[in-house]
Order: structure tokens, then sequence, then C-alpha cells
């Protein structure tokens, strides 16, 4: 029985301690043979912490996949195919209300500086009267939301069709 052998069945040794020593030594010598990975990556599995430590040590040492050999069984039987959920479709009317409301927000500054503006010859001036300044501003994003909104819902009702279903 050579070195080696007798280090592979002290890996099976009651005692952790022995089983600790028989992996260190493993991991310091010159090779290992396929029986001794095979005992290193069974000893993976062993109840002290240090023992499983030292054999992850003495098989990374030595390049040894830090696994054990997985067994081969054949592939589940496949399920039918089931037929695809459809995907669902956000509804044209929500597109066209973020749309309508993004591009009233994003005007919004303009507005404001127009509102502002002392030499502003427009009808903005008077709506300030009417509603002060935060009202206008918000009749303003609401009707640029409504406006854009519609343009939007219309567009999407025209481009973005449903897919007619395939028989």
């Amino acid at each position: 029985m050579t070195e080696l052998d007798e280090l592979v069945r002290k890996l099976h040794s009651p005692k952790a301690s022995v089983r600790y020593e028989a992996c260190e030594l493993l991991r310091v010598s010159a090779t290992l043979s396929p029986e001794a990975v095979l005992a290193l990556q069974a000893t993976l599995e062993d109840q002290d912490s240090n023992v499983r430590e030292a054999a992850t040590n003495a098989l990374a040492t030595h390049g040894a996949p830090i696994a054990k050999p997985l067994a081969v069984s054949p592939p589940p039987a496949l399920a039918p195919a089931e037929a695809p959920s459809p995907k669902r479709r956000i509804p044209n009317w929500l597109i066209a209300l973020v749309v309508g409301l993004g591009i009233a927000l994003t005007s919004t500054p303009g507005r404001i500086r127009d509102f502002t503006d002392p030499n502003n010859p427009t009808i903005d001036r008077f709506i300030v009267m009417q509603y002060g300044l935060e009202g206008a501003i918000l009749r303003h994003i609401l009707i640029d939301a409504v406006v854009f909104g519609l343009i939007a819902f219309i567009l999407l009702a025209i481009f973005r069709r449903a897919p007619k279903p395939k028989q």
C-alpha cells in the first residue's frame, strides 16, 4: 500500500484530527491520484468544518474540481408546449394621457415666462388678471394636456391597431 493510499484510507477515520491531517498531507503531496481526488471530494461533506476546509484547500492546491462529479441521469420528459400567453398592451388612452401631460408640463416654463413678462402684448396678461398666476398656469397645463392627449390618442388609434388573431 502506497503512502497516498494510506492517506486516502485515513480520510475515512472516525477521528476528525486524523481526517484533517490526511487532508493537509494530501494538499502538500506532489500529485493526487483519481482515487484521492474522489475521496477528498467526498470529504467536502464531512461533519467537521476544519476537515471540509482542509479538503477544499487540498483540491484547490492541485487544481482538482471542488465538487463531486454529478451522476448523469436522463432528462425528464418534456411537458407539452403551452400556448404563449398574450402580451399585455398598454391602453391607448393611458399612453395619450402620459404624452399629453408630458408635453404640457415641458411647456410650462415658457408659459410662466410669458405670463410674468410685462411687455408681452398677448392675451396671457388678461388671463393672469382673471385667474391669477397659479390659475393661469394650471389652465394652460390642462388645456395643453387635453389637446396634445387627444392628438396622441388619434395617432395611436390610427397607427397602433391590435394585431389580428392568426387562424
